[in-house]
């Protein structure tokens, strides 16, 4: 029977989407997990993707080559050594081998994809990445933290080294900009303390993903009394609305105006009516 290559590529193929799935599904259980954990504790949770992708490659590899027909042969005893045997000889032409394709491809057409995928095992899957994801988005939201260990190192050479080995990996090209941020956040302090000579204290006023925001007062030729500053008092306003405000026309005081310049003006606008 010519063309039966086809149909052992095809079980092969199906083998290896099921495995293929079955990877994905893990890999994303792990992400989720991995990253809900560290948002908990504040630590990097986008770093999560490494493991995961590194867990992705290696158990896709060894799930692929796992790949055989004998997995076939398993659930269906029908076909045990048939199916490698008619799969071996795919190159030979002979009427004994007609007969034993004949008989494996009438047999796989009862095979049934379902019969290699354990329903229980993914349905528990996909329930517990539907709890993952959405913990995930309330932890995140509500930024809920048992431990915050991103402040507690922030700042530290730990924070900077470990931000730009993560940006470089995945060619950001932050690390740069943060050791120059670095660099001249050091100059400024410098600068700072040896002006104010330390008589204020911190200049650090915050912290934003690991650089410090500053700044500065000039205390002394500044007029603002920060000890003074208070809250906004409430003002109280009247429910209705103040009356209306009706136009009325100014009264004309004829004696201002001489007689003369009076019929002058009454002349011309009586010629301008007309």
């Amino acid at each position: 029977m010519k063309g039966f290559f086809p149909v052992v590529s095809e079980v092969k193929n199906t083998l290896r989407q099921i495995a293929l799935f079955d990877t994905v599904m893990n890999s994303l259980i792990m992400f989720l997990a991995v990253y809900c954990v560290l948002s908990l504790f504040n630590l990097f949770p986008y770093v999560s993707i490494i493991p995961a992708v590194i867990y992705f490659i290696v158990k896709v590899n060894r799930n692929l080559k796992n790949v055989k027909l004998i997995n076939v042969e398993k659930m269906y005893p029908g076909l045990f050594e048939k199916l490698r045997t008619a799969a071996d000889t795919v190159k030979e032409d002979n009427l004994i081998v007609q007969k034993l394709r004949e008989d494996v491809v009438t047999k796989l057409r009862k095979v049934k994809v379902s019969s290699f995928i354990d329903a229980g095992t993914l349905s528990l899957k996909i329930v517990l990445i539907c709890l993952l994801f959405f913990l995930t988005i309330f932890v995140t939201s509500l930024n809920i933290h048992v431990l915050n260990l991103n402040d507690a190192i922030s700042g530290t050479d730990i924070n900077f080294q470990f931000k730009g080995y993560v940006w470089d990996l995945f060619g950001i090209g932050g690390g740069d900009n943060l050791d120059d941020g670095a660099a001249s956040e050091n100059e400024s302090e410098g600068a700072g303390n040896a002006s104010f000579e330390d008589i204020y204290g911190e200049m650090s006023v915050a912290t934003l993903k690991g650089r410090k925001l500053e700044m500065s007062f000039d205390l002394q030729e500044g007029s603002d009394d920060f000890k003074n500053i208070k809250d906004i008092e409430d003002k109280s306003f009247n429910e209705f609305p103040p009356e209306e405000i009706v136009p009325t026309p100014a009264d004309y005081d004829e004696s201002i105006v001489p007689k003369e310049q009076q019929k002058l003006i009454k002349d011309y606008f009586e010629q301008i009516n007309r």
